[in-house]
């Protein structure tokens, strides 16, 4: 389940020949971005990989079931980036695997420069899973905590 970072791939891809191409997407096809692994069985190949199951993963990250199951399988979509690194917390991913999940989620991966995700950057790179946790880092560092799931709002009404 590790793959390449970038830069190990364009090593890769600059030793490659014009007639070996096809050998070499096809042998590096689980590092490749092709659009044809969908969110939601990569997100389920993680949860199971971390040993955990949905529901963990849905409380955790303060998810209705209903709304979690929606998120994954793909019947319900979020423009939140926060929603989905909520899960991406909940899920105990590495920052490998929360990068490939934003990605294939269609948002932009955590850039070092932003100080925002430079706390997450951090807090991933210190297997720190739980929310509150995380929520902790930012608002230490006077940065608004992570946006709580639809079921937190109605919760606090």
């Amino acid at each position: 389940m590790q793959e390449k970072i970038t830069e190990e791939l364009l090593s890769v891809l600059k030793q490659t020949s014009s007639d070996e191409i096809g050998q070499v997407l096809c042998e590096e096809k689980q590092n490749l971005f092709c659009g044809t692994e969908p969110f939601y069985n990569y997100i389920r190949d993680v949860l199971k990989h971390n040993q955990l199951t949905q529901q963990q993963v849905f409380h955790r990250a303060g998810f209705s079931e209903r709304y979690g199951y929606g998120l994954l399988s793909g019947e319900k979509h979020t423009n939140q980036r926060d929603y989905i690194l909520r899960i991406c917390f909940a899920a105990q991913c590495s920052l490998e695997q929360t990068q490939r999940i934003l990605r294939l989620y269609g948002m932009s991966t955590l850039y070092a420069r932003i100080p925002r995700d430079a706390v997450f950057l951090v807090a991933l790179n210190q297997k720190i899973c739980e929310i509150e946790r995380v929520n902790a880092l930012l608002v230490k560092q006077n940065m608004p905590p992570l946006k709580g799931s639809k079921s937190e709002k109605g919760k606090s009404r």
